[in-house]
C-alpha cells in the first residue's frame, strides 16, 4: 500500500523476479510469481502483468495506473507501443523474443476428467454425432459433437451437459444469438450471450452473459465461442442488476477507493454474474462465494470467467455450515447476498411456494440461531439481499403471503430495516436488510431513486432500474369483518 501512494496517478511498478530453476522446481516456482502477481494486482485494482523475457527463466512484474482492468496490456498493444518508438531505440531494446503474460500459473482444476469418445448415439441423418464426455468423482460433462449443412447459422449452440452424481438433474450451457428487428436503414445489432439452464423439465434460467467475439466477423459455432470472452462488466439478468443497485444505493459497494477493502459472502455462485461484476468494478473489494455444488464451480470457472484470486474466492461447500463455522476472526462483510434456489418448481398449494430461497436446504427452519449468525456476520452498516423468486402464477396468493412472512421473520431480526425491490419479470423480488438504514428513515422510493441519479450514467443504464419498485409489504391480511 506504502508503494501504492508514492507512485504518480499514471506511475508504473516494475520488480526483477528471478529464480536458478533446476526443473525439480519448476511448479512451485511458477505458483510463487501467480501469488505475487495476485497479490499485487489485489493493491494496484488489477492492472498487473508479467512481462517473459527470453533467457534465464527471467520475468518483470509490472503493474501500471495508466492501465484499466477494461483496457489491460496485451501482447498486440505492448507491440504496437513499441512500434512507435524511434528504430534505433526498439533495436536498443530489442523486445522481439519477449512476451507479455497474463498469469504466471493456472491452478488445477478441482476435478479433473478424462477424456474419452462415445459413438454409440448416432443416428443415421441426425446432426449429432456423437459425445465426448468426462467423468469425475463429484459429476459427469457431456459434449455434443455437432455437424451443420455448409452456410447454416445455429441460432443455439449447446456446449455442455453437466450432471452432478446421484442428482436427478443436469446443468446445460448454452450459447445462442440475439438479433435486433432491422433499423429504417437496413441495419440490426446481432449480439451473442452465453445461458446456464437447469435441465430438468423446467428449464430455469439460473446465470446469462454477454459474450464478445474474438473477430468482428467471427463465425458463430461451438468451437469459435468456446474461446470467446465473457464480458464481467456487463449484467444479462433483471435480478442480478437488481442485486448491484441495492448494494450501491445501500452502501456496501462504492465507486470510489477507500482505504478499507469492501467484503461480500455470496451463497449461491451461479454462473458468478455478480461477482465477476464486483470485483471487475471494485479494485478494492473482495468477494467470497460458496457453493454447494461442485458442478456449478466448474461451469463457472470454464464458461463464465471464474478466476480465483485474493479478491475472488469460491468455496464449494454448504452455505449453511460455512455460515454456522464463521468466527470473528475471519472477517465481517459488508454485504451478504443469498442465492440459494431448489431446483424444481414447487407443486400447487404446496406449504412453501419459493423457488429462493430454498430455505429447506439453506436451513432457516432447520438451525436454530442462523439469522441471528447471519446479522453478526455483516459490518455495522451492513446489507443483507435475498433472491425471493416464485415461477407460480396460480398459487399467487400463497406466494404473496410466504414473502409476507419472510419480510416479517427478517425485520424481526433486523430491527425493523428490511423491504422488498419488486423486479419488473418472472415475479422476481429481492428482499433487502440494510443496517445502514433507521426505522425512522426507511428506504422509499425516492430515496432510491435519488441514489440511483447520484450513480455514473453508464452504470444506470447497465442496472436499469427505471422499472423496478420498492415495497414495504408483499401481503396484507385480509380485514376481518364484524357480524
Amino acid at each position: 500500500m506504502k508503494i501504492f501512494k508514492m507512485l504518480r496517478s499514471k506511475g508504473t511498478l516494475i520488480i526483477n523476479t528471478f529464480v536458478i530453476e533446476n526443473g525439480e522446481n519448476a511448479s512451485s516456482v511458477a505458483e510463487g510469481r501467480q501469488f505475487l502477481l495476485e497479490l499485487f494486482r489485489h493493491h494496484f485494482g488489477g492492472h498487473c502483468y508479467y512481462m517473459a523475457l527470453p533467457y534465464f527463466n527471467n520475468k518483470l512484474l509490472v503493474c501500471s495506473l495508466a492501465l484499466s482492468a477494461n483496457a489491460p496490456m496485451t501482447e498486440k498493444l505492448f507491440r504496437d507501443r513499441m512500434k512507435a518508438l524511434p528504430e534505433w531505440l526498439q533495436r536498443e531494446l530489442a523486445t522481439a523474443e519477449t512476451r507479455i503474460e497474463q498469469e504466471a500459473w493456472r491452478r488445477p482444476t478441482r476435478a479433473k476428467c478424462v477424456l474419452s469418445q462415445c459413438s454409440s448415439l448416432r443416428q443415421p441423418g441426425d446432426t449429432v454425432l456423437g459425445l465426448s464426455y468426462c467423468a469425475c468423482a463429484e459429476f459427469v460433462v457431456f459434449s455434443p459433437v455437432v455437424r451443420l449443412a455448409d452456410g447454416e447459422d445455429p441460432a443455439l449452440i449447446v456446449q455442455e451437459v453437466i450432471c452432478p452424481r446421484g442428482a436427478d438433474h443436469c446443468f446445460k450451457v448454452e450459447d445462442y444469438i440475439l438479433r435486433e428487428e432491422a433499423a429504417s436503414d437496413g441495419t440490426r445489432r446481432i449480439w451473442y450471450q452465453r445461458r446456464l439452464m437447469d435441465d430438468s423439465e423446467d428449464n430455469v434460467v439460473l446465470s446469462v452473459a454477454d459474450l464478445q467475439p474474438d473477430k468482428p466477423d467471427a463465425p458463430f459455432s461451438a468451437q469459435n465461442a468456446l474461446n470467446w470472452t465473457v464480458l464481467k462488466t456487463s449484467l444479462s439478468l433483471q435480478y442480478t442488476k437488481g442485486i448491484v443497485a441495492q448494494m450501491f444505493v445501500t452502501g456496501c459497494v462504492q465507486l470510489t477507493s477507500t482505504e478499507r477493502t469492501r467484503r461480500t459472502l455470496m451463497v449461491g455462485l451461479g454462473g458468478a454474474s455478480v461477482p465477476n461484476f464486483l470485483v471487475e468494478l471494485d479494485p478494492n473489494h473482495q468477494v467470497v462465494s460458496v457453493e454447494l455444488e461442485p458442478a456449478v464451480e466448474y461451469i463457472a470457472r470454464k464458461w463464465f470467467g471464474l478466476v480465483q484470486s485474493p479478491r475472488q474466492k469460491v468455496v464449494v461447500r454448504d452455505g449453511v455450515d460455512f455460515i454456522q463455522r464463521w468466527t470473528e476472526s475471519e472477517g465481517h462483510f459488508d454485504c451478504l447476498i443469498i442465492d440459494a434456489c431448489k431446483i424444481s418448481v414447487p407443486p400447487p398449494g404446496q406449504k412453501y411456494p419459493l423457488i429462493c430461497p430454498f430455505f429447506e436446504a439453506f436451513g432457516i427452519y432447520k438451525y436454530e440461531g442462523m439469522l441471528n449468525k447471519i446479522f453478526k456476520m455483516l459490518r455495522p452498516k451492513g446489507t443483507l439481499i435475498v433472491n425471493v423468486f416464485a415461477k407460480d402464477d396460480v398459487n399467487a396468493s400463497s406466494v404473496a403471503e410466504g414473502r409476507q412472512f419472510l419480510l416479517e421473520l427478517f425485520r424481526h431480526h433486523f430491527g425493523g430495516h428490511c423491504y422488498y425491490m419488486a423486479l419488473p419479470y418472472f415475479n422476481n423480488k429481492l428482499l433487502v436488510c440494510s443496517l445502514a438504514l433507521s426505522a425512522n428513515a426507511p428506504m422509499t422510493e425516492k430515496l432510491f431513486r435519488d441514489r440511483m441519479k447520484a450513480l455514473p450514467e453508464w452504470l444506470q443504464r447497465e442496472l436499469a432500474t427505471a422499472e423496478t419498485r420498492i415495497e414495504q409489504e408483499a401481503w396484507r391480511r385480509p380485514t376481518r369483518v364484524e357480524m
